[in-house]
Formats: C-alpha cells, structure tokens, sequence
C-alpha cells in the first residue's frame, strides 16, 4: 500500500510539473531489460520497445529539468534443451514508466547541443505474463500462464508492479530532434517471496521530436 500511495503522489507531482513546462516532446526507441537474481545472476533478457510525450522544465542556465510518461512493450522468448524434452518460455511485460532526469546542455553550433542526464525512473507494471511448451518427441505439452501480478485469495502476487531505477545518459539534440542513450539501474526487490530477490535494469536508445 505504501508503494501505491508513493507511486500516486508521483504522478500528481508529475502532472503538475507538466503544466509549467516550457517545450513538449514525443519519444520512441528500443528497449533492453535484464532481470537479475540474487547477487547478480542474470534470469532474463527482454526486447521491446518505449513510446511516449516527453516535456522539458528550464532551470537556470544549462540545467533543465527532463521528464516523460512512457508506454513500454518488452518480450522474450527462449528455448531449454536437453536429451529427453525441449522447453520453450515466452515472456511479455507491459509498463509505465515515469523518468525524472536533470539534463546538463552544452551548445556546440547553431541549433546543436550536446547533453549528459541523471535521475529516477519510476515504473508501473500493467501485465507481466509467460507461457510455455513442453515438446516431447512428436508430442507437445502447453505449460499453464503464470501471471506474476495475478494475486491470490490473501491479495499476494508474485511480483510487485512498483519499481525504481536511478539512471543516467547523454545525447544530441539538433534542430528539435534528439538522440538519446541511457541506463537504468532497478533499485528494489519486486520478488514478493523472501527466497531471492530480484532487480531489473534496462538500457534505451530513443528519438526524440519537439511539438
């Protein structure tokens, strides 16, 4: 509950920061996600894509305050093999992301800048789902959906919908359009069990327009 009641007050602020924003934006690009266990055993690596409107608050100088409400879309699919069966896993997660970044600019020609950025992100899971197959010589068995949000009689899930990530980036922006790169280090434990934890990081590269 804490975590919702955090999540929303991060939105309000986010919407009220956007009413005072100087430049509007859309944004898409590619999205790389890895899961990791424990002390840092990788468990999963998705592939996808992030779309959103972006918008840009003017500090003082170089700094800018840079913010975004983005749809991601991440998939997997990878297959287990062995002498006797072959399995297959299919994963897909949808999300939102809300980044917070303070962006540093520096001109370098005529409608050109270069820029470094650093900040939270804060992530809403939607759906976060995987199916599978076992496949037995000619014969093939469908592996029941594990839904990792879906909760049970006593309200627990699998996995939390609420994460933060700290990330940092640079890119170029000329003539209202922009190129960017950046990674996001996860910073809680969306694992719901005490047997191991479990981080997300994710890497994005994104174009960017101004409106």
């Amino acid at each position: 509950m804490k975590r919702v009641k955090f999540f929303v007050t991060t939105i309000i602020l986010f919407a009220a920061v956007t009413v005072n924003a100087q430049s509007f934006g859309l944004e898409a690009g590619y999205g790389n996600s890895s899961t990791f266990v424990g002390e840092g055993d990788t468990l999963n690596t998705l592939n996808g894509f992030h779309i959103g409107p972006t918008a840009e608050l003017q500090i003082q100088g170089p700094l800018s305050l840079q913010y975004g409400f983005f749809y991601n879309f991440l998939t997997s699919s990878k297959t287990y093999e062995n002498s006797l069966v072959d399995t297959k896993i299919s994963t897909t997660f949808h999300s939102i992301d809300i980044p917070v970044r303070l962006a540093f600019t520096v001109p370098a020609g005529n409608n050109v800048g270069v820029f470094i950025f650093g900040g939270p992100s804060f992530n809403v899971g939607i759906s976060k789902k995987s199916t599978g197959k076992v496949i037995r010589g000619l014969s093939t068995f469908e592996i029941p959906t594990i839904d990792y949000y879906k909760t049970d009689d006593e309200g627990n899930s699998r996995q939390s919908r609420f994460d933060i990530q700290m990330g940092v980036g640079a890119g170029i922006k000329v003539n209202g359009v922009q190129l960017r790169v950046g990674y996001d280090w996860g910073l809680l434990d969306t694992n719901n069990s005490e047997n191991y934890t479990l981080t997300r990081d994710e890497f994005k590269a994104s174009i960017g327009f101004d409106l």
